[in-house]
């Protein structure tokens, strides 16, 4: 018979507060043993990279954000193939995903959906917290995911930018539809998205990402 302490009686086990502290320390740990984050203009990212963002969620709560880098300066360049050599890295255009505000009308509906679409920002725009970023291409796991190797560079910004032309908003879920899942969607063979920061991988091809809600 396994007799308790009675002190220790009255704490019941708080689940909620151990699920938060283990995914605090493993994304600690994961930022302990990659490369660190930087400044926007230090990073070396090439065209089709993975630029992957420090942040915190209320302050407090660590997330990444993950865009496409394009090493376009200005969206028009892309469109007609120049490049600015002199431009720092934090400058130039990245393609990702973007959460928007909620509606009132879903509100006052009850249906508290959370929607996004995909935008353009510059490295140093999505660095503007100050927590840093860094190039993370996660080759080697969509290796072992069977997801192919990654696409060539000017493959991989043609695919985010083909999705930046259809201008759609799509519902937003941080387990299998996340920014994640978008980058890497672009960067690999499969054509399919996976998140590392989410336990639930899922296929994230065209036909997903092109299914919208009408404004």
């Amino acid at each position: 018979t396994v007799i308790l302490n009675p002190a220790f009686s009255c704490y019941p086990f708080h689940w909620p507060g151990a699920i938060f502290a283990i995914v605090y320390l493993s994304i600690s740990f994961q930022c302990f043993i990659m490369d660190p984050f930087d400044a926007p203009d230090k990073i070396r990212a090439t065209k089709g990279d993975l630029i992957e963002f420090q942040c915190r969620f209320l302050k407090m709560i660590p997330y990444f954000h993950f865009a496409v880098y394009t090493s376009f300066a200005v969206d028009s360049e892309a469109d007609a193939g120049l490049t600015n050599v002199q431009l720092p890295v934090g400058d130039r255009i990245t393609i990702g995903v973007a959460l928007l505000p909620f509606r009132i009308r879903d509100l006052l509906r009850k249906r508290f959906r959370i929607r996004y679409k995909i935008v353009e920002n510059t490295i140093r725009e999505l660095c503007k917290n100050e927590l840093g970023c860094r190039v993370n291409n996660p080759d080697e796991v969509a290796i072992k995911k069977g997801l192919g190797k990654p696409l060539d560079p000017d493959v991989i910004v043609e695919r985010a930018r083909e999705f930046l032309r259809r201008n759609l908003v799509e519902n937003y879920n941080l387990l299998t539809k996340n920014c994640e899942h978008f980058a890497t969607m672009c960067r690999y063979e499969c054509g399919e998205g996976f998140s590392q920061q989410a336990s639930a991988p899922k296929s994230s091809d065209g036909d997903n990402h092109s299914r919208s809600e009408t404004e």
